[in-house]
C-alpha cells in the first residue's frame, strides 16, 4: 500500500496521470485511488471532509 498527498496546483496533473476526470474539491477533501498491479485505476473514492 502506498499513500501520496497533493495539493491543489498538482490535483490536475495528479489526477490525469490516473485517468480521473478533474472536479472540483472542497478544502481537506480526500480521493482514494484503488490501482491494479499493473498500476492502472481500479476505482475511486470521494470523501467529503468532515468538517
Amino acid at each position: 500500500p502506498r499513500a501520496i498527498c497533493g495539493h491543489r496546483p498538482v490535483l490536475p496533473l495528479m489526477l490525469e496521470a490516473l485517468g480521473v476526470p478533474d472536479r472540483p474539491m472542497l478544502t481537506a477533501a480526500v480521493l482514494v485511488a484503488h490501482l491494479s498491479p499493473d498500476g492502472e485505476t481500479v476505482s475511486v473514492e470521494w470523501h467529503k471532509p468532515r468538517v
